[in-house]
């Protein structure tokens, strides 16, 4: 079995070295930046970073900032119904399961700031994301439609 320490690592230089994603660490089993750091604005797609960061704390969280590669649509889980009869099929796009249920829809950059709105939040320039297999209170993000 593959531990999630080892599976944060690996897949944290997955995302830098497949999709060159930049990225940065969060605090285990949180949403926040470690301290010390700038959050979204240390994100990187260099593996030699990327490594110190994981040997540094092996457990951290993987974060993405949005407004780079990407926005999301974050769809809260009470909202998730309505969400889909308004906006329809999300797997036409990549979508992550929240560990509350909820959803992260992936769809191109639109140079819009982050906002809050009817369903949840809209994350784009300024904001970020946690990647699976990031763990919040011993809940998994994962893949509801892959993450290609």
């Amino acid at each position: 079995m593959v531990s999630l320490s080892t599976e944060l690592h690996d897949s944290a230089l997955d995302y830098a070295k497949r999709l060159r994603w930049p990225l940065f660490p969060i605090c285990p089993g949180s949403k926040r930046p470690l301290p010390g750091s700038h959050g979204y604005l240390d994100a990187t797609t260099d593996v030699e970073q990327i490594e110190a960061w994981w040997r540094k704390t092996p457990e951290a969280n993987i974060a993405a900032p949005t407004g780079v590669v990407f926005d999301v649509i974050d769809v809260e889980m009470a909202h998730l119904d309505a969400f889909l009869k308004w906006f329809g099929d999300p797997t036409n796009y990549p979508c992550v399961r929240t560990p509350s249920g909820g959803l992260h829809v992936y769809v191109a950059v639109t140079g819009k700031r982050c906002q809050r709105l009817w369903f949840g939040d809209f994350k784009g320039k300024g904001g970020y994301v946690l990647l699976p297999p990031s763990e919040i209170k011993h809940s998994l993000y994962h893949d509801y439609k892959g993450l290609e």
